[in-house]
């Protein structure tokens, strides 16, 4: 495991420092995969917003399906 620092407001580190160790534990583990999910997700999403973007891009260059599709066949 690797340590990370969070900046939170007071009253939520004066409640985390009052929590029971073991709810603690379980929240840690909840927020860990929440985390890392709507990291996971937002990569996902900048990935297709780049896939979009190259699309975009390609068509205003006049690359079309079937321009695309005769490049790739070209042996």
């Amino acid at each position: 495991m690797e340590r990370i620092v969070l900046e939170v407001n007071d009253e939520l580190a004066r409640a985390w420092r009052m929590a029971p160790r073991q709810f603690r534990e379980r929240l840690e583990k909840d927020l860990e995969s929440e985390i890392l999910e709507k990291i996971r997700q937002a990569e996902r999403e900048n990935f297709f917003q780049l896939l979009q973007e190259v699309r975009e891009e390609a068509r205003q260059n006049g690359l079309t399906h079937d321009k695309l599709e005769s490049l790739l066949n070209d042996d």
